[in-house]
């Protein structure tokens, strides 16, 4: 049993999300079969996500999308690649840990990206695995981070550059997974990103850039705080396991069925 009043608050963050069908980059293709894309960094969260892809920003971009019409069942959702991961690991890095992130995009918009570097990043084995997919900063972490650097050194870029380098890899990526995956069920009309991602001007710039002609905007357009996301996500995954209703999606996971996830445990609230 809820306290008053909270349970009426999660129904109106269910609808709320909804609306959206996913979160953090979210593209919303309207030809010639509508399609809403939602995805996480940017967690992507461009990160990442929705489909509207969706950059997250907590290490992976995640891309989502759903029909225009039709249930969960239409849903699809992967991760794309590195979201925040490798930019707030050469950070943390070249400050020695005083910087944990770029800060508004003011390191890679110092630096000059370099496209021969992204395209031989973007041969990584990952990029080429069909959905459902996940990944992290197991992968794209700290290790990454270190060989994109001595790749970048052995190209005489200076550590601005990588910034930059890296920043242009979490769009490509993210268009990449998109191009193959994605547009292959509509054309995108939007994309709006929510995470950490959404407040880095260099990699707004560049998802632009990248899934033009579609536009590009904050998830705020779409009357959700970019920043909230997550937060409203875990409401919606409580209030549907109290009301013993599925809240997994079977073409994000690769799941067999739906199912109820979590367990609740038995007390009084405080």
């Amino acid at each position: 049993r809820l306290p008053v009043g909270v349970g009426e608050s999660l129904r109106e963050v269910e609808q709320a999300l909804q609306r959206v069908h996913r979160l953090d980059v979210l593209a919303q293709q309207v030809l010639p079969a509508p399609f809403e894309a939602a995805g996480a960094a940017a967690a992507p969260s461009f990160s990442a996500e929705q489909p509207a892809p969706q950059v997250g920003s907590l290490g992976a971009a995640q891309v989502g999308a759903k029909g225009a019409v039709g249930g969960v069942e239409e849903v699809m959702a992967f991760d794309t690649g590195p979201g925040n991961a490798v930019i707030d690991a050469l950070v943390t890095a070249q400050s020695a840990g005083a910087e944990r992130f770029d800060r508004g995009g003011a390191r890679a918009a110092r630096g000059s990206l370099s496209a021969a570097l992204v395209e031989e990043l973007l041969a990584d084995p990952f990029f080429e695995m069909p959905p459902p997919r996940s990944t992290g900063r197991e992968h794209f972490g700290e290790g990454y981070a270190r060989s994109l650097a001595d790749l970048a050194v052995g190209l005489g870029l200076k550590d601005d550059d990588a910034i930059a380098t890296a920043t242009e890899l979490t769009a490509a990526s993210i268009e990449c997974g998109v191009r193959r995956y994605v547009l292959t069920r509509g054309a995108i009309d939007a994309v709006y990103v929510s995470g950490g991602g959404a407040h880095n001007p260099v990699l707004m710039n560049a998802l632009a850039r990248w899934l033009s002609p579609a536009r590009v905007q904050e998830l705020s357009a779409l009357g959700i705080e970019p920043d909230a996301k997550e937060a409203m996500a875990f409401a919606l995954l409580a209030h549907r396991t109290l009301l013993g209703l599925a809240g997994n999606v079977t073409g994000a996971t690769g799941a067999r069925h739906p199912v109820v996830l979590g367990h609740i445990t038995p007390g009084a609230f405080a």
